[in-house]
């Protein structure tokens, strides 16, 4: 579907899918002004939304997307006067662990959290982290 490219291609569909995700997320707000996680909320594969609390001091949505095999975590914060607007994607099964985070389009920081984690990370997450790193200069940031 997406190609060879790291030598496995449920890797390299994986990056891809979570590299168009954050794009587009990024794309809308730098086209139309509107908050990062106005993408999510029509994407095909979303189960789930959980709005931040009215009034709270955390403005980070959550969101739960699946297309019946693949599950993905994603976190969006909007933004505020004191910190910077991101997107955190992470994805469960062979990938547990791994987390691939965008503060603006194409910039990346990627992690396997190995740290007071109870689940073994999935085989493929320090292969999905590998190729961030590879085709976007990701910074690894790995516990």
């Amino acid at each position: 579907m997406f190609g060879w490219i790291f030598g496995n291609p449920r890797v390299t569909g994986m990056a891809q899918v979570i590299h168009e995700m954050c794009s587009y997320a990024h794309h809308l707000r730098e086209l139309t002004g509107a908050p990062l996680h106005k993408y999510f909320l029509t994407h095909s594969m979303l189960q789930n939304h959980n709005p931040p609390a009215a009034g709270g001091p955390d403005s980070t949505h959550v969101f739960w997307l699946s297309d019946g095999t693949q599950g993905l975590q994603v976190l969006v914060h909007d933004g505020d006067e004191r910190s910077g607007a991101w997107v955190s994607v992470s994805p469960d099964g062979d990938f547990q662990n791994a987390s691939v985070q965008s503060t603006k389009k194409g910039r990346y920081m990627v992690r396997v959290d190995r740290r007071g984690v109870t689940r073994p990370e999935g085989r493929l997450a320090q292969k999905l982290v590998e190729s961030f790193v590879k085709k976007h200069d990701a910074a690894d940031v790995s516990f």
